[in-house]
């Protein structure tokens, strides 16, 4: 086809068209993916389901209690070691859709554990749309509105958070309404915006507490619109009384009972041991933080055999963003060519969108205050992930699915520098186009296809 004739076609839909078909595309993609999966694909602390006489571990046995008891926890989580330190909201809602399948009465505990999946895999599938908006919110256009609604359509992460039964993925959309609603304010200081944003802050810190890292960036925001004046003194502390009304009590309710309850300290997660199969603090400071291991760079799954291997946070965090622990199966040099190819085309892709967000640091083409407030998204994920990362130096710790909301400022530096950028030339932007298309639907087309 020549190149007039596929821009009289491409003339007929506006960009916007274009992302809609991206997004309705990517939705059913992810949505076949979960269809094609089973319930407990993902390896993360699901643990095995529940006999209804004792207290299971995992999260499939946080949702089997709360759908058999009716009721929060009883006991403390400290003196009982499993997932129910966890803020309780995705188990609520995943007992709530239990119900509906009734499993104590009618034994069918796969089919609604399965329709649990689902659940989540609408919830990644809805992340994208968010985003999209945030990109319009950030007044991005033509093609860095395109290349930033690809990116963020076909992460493959999505694909296995979707999977999970864990609240990653509830607390990932929560947060991105968080930051759309922040942008919003951020442009026109309004009491219903800030609420909402309020709001959303409170229920990704009831799905998962590390929502509430979104904070110090939304700090920033609310102190740069205290000096850049867009709107009365006394209005603007009205909007932040009532955001901390909504957003405080509710989104520390959770972490509270427990505490007064049960004693729970505040920060308390679940640790192992030192000599856990996944335990890399015996790794050197250089292994970890260094370049990635040669078998980091060309396994499609973690052998756990070689776990220092697996110790180099940079080469786990790309790794476990494009294929988990090693989510897809490969059995022939095909099938390990189709996948190992797209583990490296989209950490290329990460990596060039990191180079905009250091472009974005720099330019004074675009808002400081909104660049300010993605960059400070980023450094707080990435730096508390880091310290995490040491704080508990086992392998699963360093899983992209605790960053994922580092993909939105990403990916929005991506469309601001397509955007406002005059370093890249018509040409050179179609081409980049036509590979971001291209890459974006080989990572759909191998991940449904791979789905076993």
């Amino acid at each position: 086809m020549s190149s007039e004739k596929r821009n009289r076609i491409l003339s007929r839909f506006s960009v916007d068209q274009i992302c809609f078909a991206v997004l309705a595309l990517s939705i059913c993609f992810k949505l076949i993916y979960a269809v094609r999966v089973p319930y407990n694909i993902s390896p993360h602390d699901l643990n095995l389901t529940s006999d209804w006489t004792n207290i299971p571990d995992g999260h499939l046995g946080y949702i089997q209690y709360i759908y058999q008891y009716k009721h929060l926890t009883d006991f403390s989580p400290v003196e009982y070691p499993s997932q129910y330190y966890h803020p309780p909201l995705f188990y609520i809602l995943s007992a709530v859709i239990m119900s509906i399948f009734d499993p104590m009465k009618n034994n069918n505990l796969s089919a609604s554990f399965e329709a649990i999946q689902f659940f989540n895999m609408v919830t990644a599938s809805a992340i994208p749309v968010v985003c999209y908006f945030i990109f319009k919110e950030l007044k991005i256009k033509e093609q860095g509105l395109l290349w930033a609604t690809l990116l963020v359509s076909f992460s493959p992460a999505l694909y296995h958070m979707g999977a999970a039964l864990n609240s990653d993925t509830l607390m990932s959309f929560f947060l991105s309404l968080v930051v759309l609603n922040a942008v919003k304010w951020a442009n026109s200081p309004q009491m219903t915006v800030i609420a909402k944003m309020g709001l959303f802050l409170a229920l990704s810190m009831l799905s998962k507490t590390s929502g509430v890292l979104i904070a110090p960036a939304l700090s920033l925001l609310f102190l740069w619109a205290l000096f850049e004046k867009k709107a009365p003194f006394k209005s603007l502390f009205a909007q932040y009384i009532v955001f901390g009304l909504i957003s405080i009590p509710l989104g520390l309710s959770w972490v509270l009972r427990e505490n007064i309850l049960f004693g729970m300290p505040f920060n308390y997660v679940l640790e192992q041991t030192a000599d856990s199969f996944q335990y890399v603090g015996d790794c050197p400071l250089i292994t970890r933080i260094g370049l990635p291991s040669t078998l980091q760079l060309i396994t499609t799954k973690i052998a756990w055999a070689y776990r220092q291997d697996y110790s180099n946070i940079w080469g786990q965090t790309l790794f476990t963003m494009c294929l988990d622990e090693g989510i897809l199966p490969v059995q022939t040099d095909l099938e390990y060519f189709m996948v190992i190819s797209l583990y490296w085309i989209n950490s290329i892709l990460y990596i060039l969108s990191f180079l905009t967000l250091c472009w974005s640091v720099f330019t004074k083409k675009y808002s400081a205050k909104i660049r300010a407030f993605l960059i400070t998204i980023y450094l707080t994920l990435m730096g508390s992930y880091i310290l995490f990362a040491f704080q508990q130096p086992f392998i699963c710790t360093t899983n992209f699915r605790y960053i994922w909301l580092t993909l939105v400022p990403l990916f929005s530096s991506v469309g601001i520098f397509a955007t406002y950028s005059d370093l890249l030339k018509p040409g050179l932007k179609r081409l980049l186009t036509a590979i971001l298309i291209l890459s974006s639907f080989y990572t759909g087309i191998v991940y449904v296809v791979f789905a076993t």
